[in-house]
């Protein structure tokens, strides 16, 4: 998981030093991007006998042109562009982004009272775009506040870097490879805020720690991108990876080999809260909550709090919701075994679809969260909710959580296959994590694409 809590910020001569091996510094990227309302324009700046651009797998321009115009562009484009001298490939560089003009799809208004708000609209409405060659990655993002000015950079889930600007390359990649990289911006809430939060503390007789309170005053916002670096191959220009790491090549007819998607393109979208102990603590009477005893993030559990399955499919396209939950227990030890003080079983009412385009060729749709544990009003209820665009080659989603209990996000094939891509996770530790759905408790914010 990414750490929770904020790294010093290291000087900028040793940060150098220290993140060295993985920084290159290029003077001109080998493709710029530039875009307009209706298009997107790429400009080669690598010499070349003549240039090949590749969208979804389709050839869409060759020629000696160092400009290329794309006015065919949708919700995330992704491209493989080969350079060519003397009649043989000398690189490929594939372009993945998802910066557009955002449907207003936000299921909450933004006010922007405070930093905590407007960080929620610049992750919800901001775009990180990663160019990709052989030899390296470079990330580019829109503007994120952040507290300190300094952005964390992780890839695979392992700190590689912090930046106060708004790109970063990493040279230490292999050919073939799918890496997985995230920009993290935190924040805290202002001094009203943490008044009214320390008073919630206390009259929930919540005691905590100076630094658990420090978590409990910061929101984080996290940029994802999942990036396959390619091989320097005709194949791999000609050919695209699906969702799950699979390559794709199309005949001379232009037809999906057998190694694409399935034919029916259908997804599962699972998104699931649990508590990973065994028992917490009830901070509203003398029992104890019983938890799913989950020893950590499991794609495939069907030990939860709540669950909501999205499935999609494109052909003959449909867009079906199955909302679950587990039961609830009260104990009278932390053993939490039967028989039970009570047991509780909360509705399901509280998890809503919104669909907003179902198509042969692009899907939207929003998910809401607001479920409590079922005992009595008086214990807070979990809240997420998530916005998603989805089309035959591309994903973004974004949306926000409580920083409790913990939640789990997947996409699966729904052909059963074992594949699956990790859009967001969120790890609790202890017990006083119930403190975290505390009414204006800051939440978790995340913008994933691919």
């Amino acid at each position: 998981k990414i750490l929770n809590s904020k790294y010093l910020v290291l000087p900028l001569a040793l940060a150098g030093a220290l993140y060295g091996n993985n920084i290159v510094m290029a003077a001109e990227d080998p493709v710029e991007i530039n875009y307009s309302k209706d298009s997107l324009t790429l400009e080669f700046n690598q010499e070349a006998d003549h240039y090949e651009v590749y969208k979804n797998g389709g050839l869409i321009y060759s020629g000696k042109d160092e400009k290329f115009v794309d006015k065919d562009i949708d919700s995330g484009q992704n491209y493989k562009v080969g350079i060519f001298k003397k009649n043989k490939l000398d690189d490929i560089i594939e372009v993945k982004t998802n910066k557009e003009e955002k449907d207003n799809q936000s299921t909450r208004v933004l006010n922007q009272e405070d930093d905590i708000d407007l960080l929620e609209q610049q992750i919800n409405e901001g775009y990180l775009e990663t160019l990709s060659t052989t030899n390296f990655v470079k990330l580019k993002w829109s503007n994120i506040i952040d507290d300190d000015g300094f952005y964390e950079i992780y890839r695979d889930e392992k700190k590689i870097g912090e930046t106060n600007g708004l790109t970063f390359i990493d040279k230490n990649v292999k050919e073939g490879q799918r890496y997985r990289y995230e920009v993290l911006a935190q924040v805290e809430v202002d001094e009203t805020k943490k008044n009214q939060i320390d008073l919630e503390l206390k009259e929930n007789k919540l005691d905590l720690t100076e630094e658990q309170k420090r978590e409990l005053y910061q929101s984080r916002g996290v940029m994802t991108k999942i990036v396959d670096i390619p091989i320097k191959n005709s194949d791999e220009l000609k050919g695209t990876t699906n969702f799950f790491g699979e390559k794709v090549t199309k005949d001379s007819n232009n037809d999906v080999s057998t190694l694409a998607l399935p034919k029916s393109e259908e997804y599962a979208f699972i998104y699931r809260t649990f508590i990973p102990q065994k028992s917490v603590m009830d901070p509203y009477s003398a029992y104890w909550l019983a938890g799913d005893n989950r020893s950590g993030f499991d794609p495939y559990s069907n030990k939860f709090r709540t669950e909501s399955n999205v499935n999609v499919g494109f052909w003959m396209p449909y867009m079906t919701h199955f909302p679950e939950t587990g039961q609830s227990h009260k104990c009278y030890t932390s053993a939490c075994v039967a028989p039970y003080a009570w047991t509780k079983q909360a509705s399901t009412d509280g998890i809503k679809l919104t669909k907003d385009l179902v198509t042969t060729t692009k899907m939207q749709w929003r998910v809401n969260h607001d479920v409590g544990i079922p005992f009595s009003s008086m214990y807070p209820n979990i809240n997420y909710y998530y916005n998603a665009t989805l089309t035959k080659s591309s994903l973004s989603i974004t949306g926000s959580h409580d920083k409790a209990p913990a939640h789990e996000f997947y996409m699966f094939p729904a052909s059963g296959s074992t594949s699956y891509v990790t859009i967001e996770r969120w790890w609790v530790d202890s017990s006083w994590d119930f403190g975290m759905l505390m009414p204006g408790a800051p939440q978790d914010y995340f913008n994933f694409s691919m």
